[in-house]
């Protein structure tokens, strides 16, 4: 993972800190792990890295035919502070009038009618809330979630050799107090921290990290998060992710500080390839894909599925 972060063609899958669906799930760690990639980021949910890690091991033989590269590294991500990955659709049934007008709005299929009434899959919803507006009657609401029950099961998971932290605020002092009550869990792993510095002073930026690498013996990277689940395909729908992290490099080299590894996320596609040549993001040390990479292979076969995750991942090497 450190060495295609170095290479900048670190390349992850983001399952999403909400997405839970086993079937799915294992469909895309078999069709991406054959791709090519360097690291998986789930749900902290022991079912979840259950399956992925299994899946990994059903696949190996397959796996490492195709490719010269290790096993990718397992990452559980966790919110520091209320965050947007960490929520879920409430249907209030009262409201409903069953109409079917947010069914194609949801990217992951988590609402069908069955027979007469809206039904919702909790474990496809990934909380993206694009089913909200298009809702006639407020029936639909997006609502935070807890993740400590599963935590701490999560992290003593033995497949897990990365953590990433997601904050709004980007608190220094409440990142070192995690990082403590947590210490005994997060020395063994990578810590990756998820924010979007937009409001953020270029201190509370470079604080925030280097508290994190102060308390970490490897490398510490952060992903500068643009437009969250947007799930849009347009190239300019990168621009927010890599204008963030624009400022997150210019907050170190404002106070004269080493640039750290920084990846993208949020409205990232094959599109962002383009981006990504250019001088000006040559800095840049990976993609963290979720919707798109999701879209790509959800309605195809095994042989299908691997060739478009393929597809998806070589436009970044």
């Amino acid at each position: 993972m450190v060495c295609s972060l170095a290479e900048k063609q670190f390349f992850k899958l983001v399952l999403g800190g909400s997405f839970t669906d086993t079937n799915r799930i294992a469909h895309l760690v078999t069709a991406y792990a054959k791709a090519g990639i360097d690291c998986i980021d789930m749900a902290a949910d022991v079912a979840v890295i259950d399956v992925v890690s299994e899946t990994l091991t059903q696949n190996k033989q397959n796996t490492r035919s195709l490719l010269k590269k290790a096993r990718p590294v397992l990452m559980i991500s966790l919110p520091l502070d209320p965050d947007p990955h960490f929520r879920k659709i409430t249907l209030n049934r009262d409201n409903c009038i069953d109409c079917g007008i947010c069914i194609p709005e949801c990217p992951s299929g988590a609402m069908a009618i069955p027979k007469t009434t809206l039904e919702i899959s909790q474990s496809l919803c990934f909380g993206c809330s694009r089913c909200v507006p298009a809702c006639p009657v407020d029936a639909l609401k997006v609502l935070p979630f807890r993740v400590e029950k599963t935590m701490h099961a999560a992290l003593s998971h033995g497949s897990v050799g990365a953590v990433e932290i997601h904050s709004h605020y980007c608190d220094a002092a409440m990142l070192s107090e995690f990082l403590e009550k947590y210490s005994d869990s997060l020395k063994k792993r990578l810590l990756s921290l998820c924010f979007r510095p937009k409001a953020l002073t270029a201190k509370q930026i470079t604080d925030f990290f280097q508290v994190a690498q102060n308390f970490s013996p490897h490398p510490v990277v952060i992903q500068a998060d643009g437009d969250s689940m947007s799930g849009q395909l347009g190239e300019d729908k990168s621009i927010p992710a890599l204008n963030a992290a624009d400022t997150i490099k210019k907050a170190f080299l404002q106070l004269n500080l080493p640039v750290p590894y920084i990846t993208i996320s949020g409205g990232i596609s094959e599109k962002t390839a383009l981006h990504l040549q250019n001088d000006r993001h040559q800095y840049i040390a990976g993609v963290a894909v979720g919707t798109v990479a999701r879209q790509w292979v959800y309605a195809s076969d095994s042989l299908k599925a691997y060739q478009q995750a393929k597809t998806l991942v070589n436009h970044f090497h």
